[in-house]
């Protein structure tokens, strides 16, 4: 190969990453990274298999991978190729969120116990509805003054 088309491969390379104009989420590298940091909640654990999935390269396949074909298309499209998961414990209870593909919010709630309860929301035009996983409709979902989400059962 000639010098001055592998200086053009690298060339549009790098312009395919940085004429999406966008930064993006990085969906794949922080499934990668919430990966590593499920493993262990010892640092050196986390630190030894953060170094093996460096040299492995997951993690800068799953930079690549996100920098050239998921950011860009949720850039240009808007449509979220990767759902992608938080999850937060206080008091006891641990409160799990992902924001599905299609825009949906699965909230699955876990207390102390191991009982688990879990409600899929979705925008309407005229507000937030609250399904269960199977598709059931809940209630709409109205904030009290206390800034918690309450679910108004339907009127039958």
């Amino acid at each position: 190969m000639r010098k001055s088309t592998l200086a053009a491969s690298f060339l549009a390379l790098g312009l395919s990453t940085t004429l999406t104009g966008c930064f993006g989420k990085f969906p794949l590298v922080r499934k990668t990274y919430e990966f590593n940091k499920s493993v262990s909640s010892n640092k050196f654990v986390q630190e030894a298999v953060f170094l093996v999935l460096n040299i492995l390269p997951v993690y800068p396949l799953a930079g690549a991978a996100d920098a050239l074909v998921v950011n860009a298309v949720e850039f240009w499209t808007g449509a979220q190729l990767v759902s992608q998961t938080h999850s937060e414990t206080r008091d006891g209870v641990t409160a799990e969120s992902t924001v599905r593909p299609d825009g949906s919010l699965e909230l699955t709630l876990t207390n102390t116990t191991g009982e688990t309860s879990t409600t899929v929301l979705t925008r309407d035009p005229d507000g937030i509805s609250a399904y269960s996983p199977e598709g059931e409709f809940m209630g709409k979902v109205a904030e009290a003054s206390t800034g918690t989400l309450l679910i108004k059962p339907r009127a039958n």
